[in-house]
């Protein structure tokens, strides 16, 4: 409830003052929001379709540069 509160106001009040009046840490606050961010569940069916895509994108830049990895020489 905290948390969604300081998510509300983050454009109007600092998160690390909200975090101080409400007495979370901001870093208990930072590591809630990175850990809804990368929960894929029912409500985020589009995350697997870009991590998919990243991965084929990857392979093909990978494919391109004829299995080569590393900085070029010159």
């Amino acid at each position: 409830m905290r948390y969604a509160l300081i998510r509300r106001h983050g454009g109007t009040w600092p998160i690390v003052v909200q975090c101080r009046v409400l007495q979370v840490s901001a870093s208990g606050y930072r590591h809630h929001r990175l850990q809804q961010a990368t929960d894929i569940g029912p409500k985020q069916p589009h995350r697997l379709l870009s991590d998919a895509a990243l991965a084929v994108h990857i392979k093909a830049v990978f494919a391109g540069m004829k299995d080569a990895y590393g900085w070029p020489m010159i």
